[in-house]
């Protein structure tokens, strides 16, 4: 690599002979990295979603069956939203079936859910939607994730309430 063969060569490297390196914007990002400047190219503080998936032993051939696995999915799910302090504003859901097909669908709203019921009603919605057929893998994922702290108040539903129920559970 343009006379760079160690990792204290690389570090000890100026732009000129990293540009030679990667001949792109990546040299100038490398320099200002390895001298302790965030280039923010590998921002991962970032979390753009959330999501678990579940493999059935044997093909679940009931949607209450498959109902009791996406409540656990669900749960978990929230759980992490929770303790990144994350609320989600999508929702995607996604099945194999045993034939080897697959469904998907994703819901997207104003609203963001970080409770596990809410989560669960609204991936209920989705999987409603979907065929009937013996289940072999689920997977959900919430997106869109914001802070808590942007929740809208809510005139009806005590939101603060409920994150100060689901903290203290978790």
């Amino acid at each position: 690599m343009v006379g760079i063969n160690t990792v204290l060569e690389f570090y000890q490297a100026d732009v000129h002979l990293l540009n030679l390196a990667f001949r792109s914007v990546l040299s100038t990002y490398w320099y200002q990295r390895l001298r302790g400047y965030d280039a923010g190219l590998w921002d991962s503080s970032k979390i753009k979603s959330v999501g678990h998936t579940y493999t059935l032993p044997k093909s679940s051939q009931s949607t209450q069956q498959t109902k009791a696995i996406l409540a656990k999915l669900c749960e978990k799910v929230s759980i992490r939203l929770r303790k990144k302090s994350l609320c989600s504003h999508g929702i995607y859901l996604s099945l194999r079936y045993q034939s080897g097909a697959s469904h998907n669908q994703h819901l997207s709203f104003a609203q963001g859910v970080f409770d596990s019921g809410d989560i669960f009603k609204l991936a209920s919605r989705l999987l409603d939607r979907f065929p009937k057929l013996p289940v072999r893998n689920l997977s959900i994922t919430c997106f869109k994730l914001s802070s808590h702290n942007s929740l809208q108040l809510c005139l009806f539903e005590p939101v603060e309430r409920k994150l100060d129920l689901n903290l203290s559970l978790d």
